[in-house]
This record gives C-alpha cells, structure tokens and sequence, in this order.
C-alpha cells in the first residue's frame, strides 16, 4: 500500500516538475515510519524523480537559467547546513506540518489572473538570498525545496509557470543530492 500511494505521489508531482518529497514525508509519515528513515528515503526518491522531471523539462525548453542560477547559488551550501542539522524528532515534526499545511492551503488560495503573464529577471542577490532560505529549509526538512521555490518564482513573476516547472525540477534535484 505504501508503494502505490509513493507511485501515485510520484506520478503527480512529476507532472508540475516537482519531484515529491513533501508526500513522500506525508505518506511515510502517516504509515509510522521513524524520521530517521523517512529523511532519506524521501531525498533519494526525490533525487530520481527530479532527475527525470528535469530531462524531460529541460529537453522541451522549459527551464530559464537566468532564474535557476541565483536561487541554487544560494541554496546549495544552505541545503547542505539544513541537511547536516539533525532537529529533534518533536521539532521536526512540528517544523513538516506546518510546512505541509501552508502547501495545503496554497493550493485552494485565490490566485491572480496576472500571475504568470508578465515576467521580470530576478535581482541576483534577492535570489540568491532566497535560495539560501530556500535550501536551509529544503535541507532541515528532507525536501527538495520545490515546493517553496515554486510559488515564490510565480508570484514575484520571474518566469512563466512551464518554465518555472523546469527550473524548481532541477532546483530539487540540486538541492536533494
């Protein structure tokens, strides 16, 4: 059972470039795992889902460079930090939740119609600060990071959201190794 609900987790998550690491946690979670098992688990499956994701949106010219560049320069010695930092299992799991509920609640917030329409370039130092937090978090929590990185990028208006997919696909990648 727990297979199947990774598979369709898996499944989902690739169609938005993400690789799924917070329903990776959530599954794991929910069956009782022990966070010192879901942690990696949930990084090495994020590390082949997000490399397929991200062949499959880079090789369609869904990616900007410009926009991945700040972000994973900020985010790769944080990620690493976020990593290296082991929470108590009380922290942790208090820190997840609520992560997992402000992702909930993303998804049934009302959105702009303009979201998406107009793209500006990033300030290099404002992305790159924001991949630092980015990536601390990502690390700490077990994530790729995908699903701040995501949102963060389409409501500044960075890139366009097919685009965005490409870049939080390797953005995961990056960070979840």
């Amino acid at each position: 059972i727990i297979s199947i609900c990774l598979l369709l987790g898996a499944v989902l998550y690739t169609s938005v470039g993400h690789a799924g690491a917070s329903i990776y946690i959530a599954i794991l979670t929910l069956f009782g795992l022990s966070a010192p098992v879901i942690k990696p688990t949930a990084l090495m499956m994020n590390i082949c889902i997000a490399t397929f994701a991200s062949w499959r949106f880079i090789k369609n010219d869904f990616f900007d460079f410009k926009v991945f560049l700040p972000v994973a320069i900020g985010a790769i010695p944080f990620a690493f930090l976020g990593g290296y930092l082991n929470a108590p299992h009380h922290i942790y799991k208090l820190i997840v939740g609520a992560i997992l509920i402000v992702s909930a609640f993303s998804l049934i917030a009302p959105r702009g119609k303009t979201i998406g329409l107009i793209t500006k370039r990033p300030i290099f130092l404002i992305a790159v600060m924001a991949g630092a937090f980015i990536g601390f978090l990502a690390g700490l929590t077990g994530t790729g990071g995908g699903i701040f990185l995501s949102p963060l990028i389409l409501f500044l208006g960075w890139s366009d959201p097919k685009k965005i997919s490409g870049i939080a696909a390797a953005f995961i990648l990056l960070n979840s190794a």
